[in-house]
């Protein structure tokens, strides 16, 4: 009788305990193939462009590409808002842009000497808020212009490498083979 209550208490530990780890085995490929690539980079820069400038992009629909929705605005407004901020996480080397086209904390003892308990609370919020904001972009511009799941990835991609384009020299980023690097 305990052997099957064991067994059974094991397997649903182990599936439950699988889910914090799947996201890390089941990272698809970028999919460009179903994605209006040429389009989706030309906005990509505009859009990161007008995000390092501080002034909301003027945004206008393609035929291939949908960009005029009220969650996509609002993400880019935000960010744009909190562009400034971003740039002084980056400026400082305590954060840096990822393949996944999102922003992440460097915690490092460098980080943890340099800043109190107060500012990292504030730079978290800041990082958390810029996550949201670029993963609604991301979503809602695969949702609005019916592009297939697996093209969330090229759309994450395609925004990192713009991103890339607009960074001031020496802010960080992954690098292909996922090691930080400063803009030269």
């Amino acid at each position: 009788m305990k052997r099957p209550v064991l067994f059974l208490l094991v397997v649903a530990v182990s599936l439950a305990g699988c889910q914090t780890f799947m996201p890390a085995f089941t990272r698809m490929k970028p999919a460009y193939e179903e994605l209006p690539a040429d389009a989706l980079k030309e906005s990509a820069l505009k859009i990161e462009r007008a995000i390092q400038d501080g002034t909301p992009p003027e945004l206008a629909d393609t035929p291939a590409l949908t960009l005029n929705a009220p969650p996509i605005q609002q993400a880019i407004q935000t960010r744009v808002s909190r562009a400034a901020l971003v740039n002084e996480l980056l400026d400082k080397g305590f954060a840096w842009e990822r393949q996944n086209g999102h922003l992440y904390i460097i915690r490092n003892r460098e980080y943890k000497q340099a800043t109190t308990r107060r500012e990292r609370d504030r730079n978290a919020l800041i990082v958390t808020g810029e996550w949201d904001d670029r993963w609604m972009l991301y979503e809602q511009l695969r949702k609005v212009n019916d592009f297939p799941p697996k093209s969330l990835s090229a759309i994450q991609r395609i925004f990192h490498e713009a991103r890339l384009e607009v960074m001031k020299t020496g802010q960080l980023y992954e690098t292909g083979d996922g090691d930080p690097a400063p803009k030269q």
